[in-house]
């Protein structure tokens, strides 16, 4: 949800998202992967990265696709 209204804030239409959670090997702590597609101008994606990483809350970034529509005036992808 946090995502979402980030993403909202910064101009970035969100389009899907999945979740899965993954119980780490001798651990007590469960990790939560996430994994969403949105949709933007390039500076207002780099401020919603921007927004992640500098967020209060412990959020890992491992992986970022970035790709351009069919035609010039197409937003660009992330996910």
């Amino acid at each position: 949800l946090k995502l979402s209204q980030l993403a909202r804030e910064r101009n970035v239409a969100f389009k899907r998202s999945a979740a899965s959670p993954e119980q780490l090997r001798d651990s007590t702590l469960e990790r939560l992967r996430v994994s969403y597609a949105l949709d933007g101008d390039y500076d207002d994606i780099r401020a919603l990265i921007h927004d992640i990483e500098t967020a209060p809350d412990f959020l890992v970034i491992e992986n970022v696709f970035l790709s351009e529509g069919q035609d010039e005036q197409a937003p660009l992808t992330l996910t």
